[in-house]
């Protein structure tokens, strides 16, 4: 996967940007919890994901969490979207339908190269907050960074 290109606007607009495997991602997670910054932990879930995610609320107190998502390329996983949500209600969909959105790049993605979503999802954990909203913060400042630390689209 080389270089993404936005139809219908410029074919001379092409950003190119590498895809990162899951293998990649975990590791690199595993030494962001051993350094010191808000990365705590992290899960790989399966298919049933928002089952469990509300099942388990992994976290005590935590509210929300920063997630990757991943696509399936020959049945290797590769990480194409970093976001967050939260433990109560989490807003994890696996649809290509990119409709009319003008920031679905990811389902757009998916769709011009006929790929799929892969069923795995890694959530990340964060170190405890006392309130709402620096755990809110807490998650949107982690998603931030996988967005740029794997290349990752925001949606």
């Amino acid at each position: 996967m080389n270089n993404y290109k936005i139809n219908n606007i410029n074919d001379k607009l092409k950003l190119p940007f590498e895809l990162f495997s899951i293998d990649v991602i975990k590791s690199r997670l595993e030494e962001l919890k051993k350094e010191d910054n808000p990365i705590s932990n992290f899960y790989e879930l399966d298919k049933e994901t928002k089952k469990k995610i509300r099942e388990n609320g992994y976290q005590d107190n935590a509210r929300f969490f920063a997630y990757i998502k991943f696509l399936n390329v020959n049945g290797d996983k590769y990480g194409l979207v970093g976001g967050k949500t939260n433990y109560t209600s989490p807003d994890l969909d696996f649809s290509k339908d990119y409709g009319n959105s003008l920031t679905s790049f990811a389902r757009k993605f998916l769709s011009d190269k006929d790929l799929n979503w892969d069923d795995t999802i890694i959530i990340i954990e964060h170190i405890p907050t006392n309130n709402k909203e620096s755990d809110n913060e807490m998650a949107l400042f982690i998603e931030c960074f996988l967005q740029r630390e794997f290349n990752l689209f925001d949606c």
